[in-house]
């Protein structure tokens, strides 16, 4: 039986991360046609169907993400490299694909700079390896996220029949504590001042349940069915639905963060982005993806 080099991409950080690696796990893809790939996520697998075929396919990763921290299901190679970037072992290249995002990155999100670490890093393969990896990439512009198709007929149909306006919160909580930040509920405040502020003239649609009641609030799982799954398709679904309002606030936390992809910034004359939060992540949301936001001071 013929035995093939297989270049394994795998990821043991959380949704925000594997989103803003999609860009870069296609390149190498579509760059390396004559190569087999095996992508390993801790979550949000269903990200990279788009790129699944007899040379490409997903495995499950020995640390998965349940709700907010990793869990154990088996010690392996991948487990034990969860913070080195590249490895060569049973003459197979495993790329840490979270270390190539976040690896003498000034914060976690930015792509700007991205082509030209993945170039590095391939020349640093090639040279101790002599396996030659193409990346074909001239501006990180290029990696930015393009969602797998999802077929969200229903949901629009349902979104036309409100005939009202609509914002989209995302009330969701970072992994990273963003909200530890602030002593009392933020979501809650945020929801109560869109409530106080728009609540006559808009629906208030929300990314989870909270505990607030008004007539104009709404939230995804009661309304379509969508809750929260290991392989993030809630998360593509939000986006798409984000897509089709008129206002959007989110926060700094890796759920929100699926608006950045070429569909939502692309739109971005259609809705209005307020963020919630400032410093790097807004200079990035704003310049390096291009997705025209406000401030919204809490």
């Amino acid at each position: 039986m013929l035995l093939y080099m297989k270049i394994i991409l795998h990821n043991p950080s959380h949704n925000g991360d594997q989103l803003h690696t999609l860009g870069i796990v296609k390149q190498l893809i579509n760059d390396n046609l004559d190569k087999h790939f095996i992508i390993i996520p801790a979550c949000a697998m269903y990200l990279f169907n788009d790129l699944l075929s007899d040379k490409v396919i997903v495995e499950q990763h020995p640390r998965p993400w349940h709700t907010n921290k990793n869990i154990v299901n088996e010690i392996n190679f991948i487990s034990e490299i969860h913070d080195i970037l590249w490895n060569y072992h049973c003459g197979n290249i495993y790329i840490n694909m979270w270390k190539l995002l976040t690896q003498n990155n000034y914060n976690w999100i930015s792509l700007v700079h991205r082509e030209k670490f993945v170039y590095s890093m391939l020349k640093e393969i090639y040279n101790q390896t002599g396996i030659n990896i193409i990346f074909n990439c001239s501006n990180y512009k290029e990696l930015i996220p393009v969602l797998p198709y999802i077929n969200i007929d229903l949901i629009r149909e349902k979104i036309k029949r409100y005939n009202q306006k609509i914002i989209f919160f995302y009330n969701e909580n970072s992994c990273s504590g963003f909200e530890n930040e602030y002593p009392n509920n933020i979501n809650e405040k945020v929801i109560q001042d869109l409530i106080d502020k728009y609540g006559d003239d808009y629906i208030i649609l929300l990314s989870k349940p909270c505990n607030l009641f008004h007539k104009s609030l709404k939230n995804v799982e009661s309304e379509f069915g969508i809750v929260p799954v290991i392989d993030a398709k809630n998360l593509i679904l939000n986006a798409n639905i984000a897509n089709l309002c008129d206002q959007v606030y989110f926060k700094n936390n890796g759920g929100s963060f699926f608006i950045l992809n070429k569909m939502n910034i692309e739109n971005i004359n259609n809705v209005k982005y307020f963020f919630i939060d400032a410093g790097n992540f807004y200079n990035s949301i704003k310049y390096d993806y291009g997705l025209n936001i406000e401030l919204y001071t809490i």
